[in-house]
């Protein structure tokens, strides 16, 4: 990108620098590593410096967004997309611990037989409810496809996903599996809609259960979301929009985020 394109790019998007909070530079994977749930980067417009909820963050990814099928996702840009529009069985937060996402709760008394009980009320971004058939859709399609979150479920290839009933859904492992709920917790595990398969969602669409609905993608340019007001814990989601800007070199990267353009930026070494 020239200098004169940057300028026209920029020229088009640019937020004042007095109304916002900038400098959330977060290293290694950025917004790939977390869903943007209880942070406080604001656009002043919409919010205040007191940690007041609303506003845009605005970050700036090395790779752009290639896919939108979750079973598939490889990159960190995909994998961003998921943390923010998509929703695990479970969620690992920053101090390890495991805690419910589309999974209230869950028992097993053998570390091998594993029932979840899903949240009641809770919706894809379409409108429709996120069911036990879903998660099992969800599973099974991963193994039929062979993608490559397959080799990393094992302990359920030889298993089973059973729905119990609309809000229940139970996973028998091949063998016991201490650890199975941090796999459930990776980036390629977001719960996918059976009535509307990711496999036709082509490189402009995401339909998960997230806290954010992606609303836009232009190749090589933007992704953007906006909040998503039935999420079942919308509360805690401070952001009103959120705009990826691909941006490749880590140089236009830094004086980006220097110059007030974005608010997060990864990888600038």
């Amino acid at each position: 990108m020239d200098e004169q394109l940057k300028s026209n790019y920029w020229s088009k998007r640019l937020i004042s620098r007095r109304s916002l909070v900038r400098g959330a530079v977060i290293g290694g994977a950025g917004l790939a590593g977390a869903s943007l749930l209880g942070c406080n980067v604001l656009d002043g417009d919409s919010g205040g410096t007191d940690g007041s909820k609303g506003g845009t963050l605005r970050s700036a990814p090395d790779i752009e967004l290639a896919n939108t099928d979750p079973a598939f996702f490889t990159s960190d840009a995909e994998a961003a997309i998921g943390w923010q529009a998509g929703e695990n069985l479970v969620v690992k937060q920053h101090d390890l611990s495991i805690t419910g996402g589309v999974a209230e709760s869950w028992e097993t008394p053998d570390q091998q037989e594993y029932t979840f009980k899903l949240r009641k009320n809770n919706k894809f971004h379409d409108g429709e409810p996120v069911t036990a058939a879903d998660v099992k859709f969800t599973f099974d399609r991963i193994f039929a496809l062979e993608a490559p979150p397959a080799g990393q479920l094992g302990s359920l290839a030889g298993g089973s996903t059973e729905v119990v009933d609309e809000n229940t859904v139970k996973m028998t492992l091949e063998a016991p599996n201490a650890f199975w709920l941090n796999t459930l917790s990776f980036y390629q595990g977001k719960i996918a809609p059976q009535h509307d398969d990711p496999t036709n969602w082509g490189i402009s669409k995401y339909v998960g259960s997230g806290p954010f609905k992606m609303t836009s993608n232009v190749p090589g340019e933007t992704t953007t979301f906006e909040r998503n007001t039935d999420y079942w814990d919308s509360g805690n989601t401070y952001f009103d929009n959120i705009q990826f800007f691909y941006l490749p070199e880590p140089e236009t990267r830094i004086e980006s985020l220097k110059g007030g353009q974005i608010d997060q930026v990864n990888r600038i070494t």
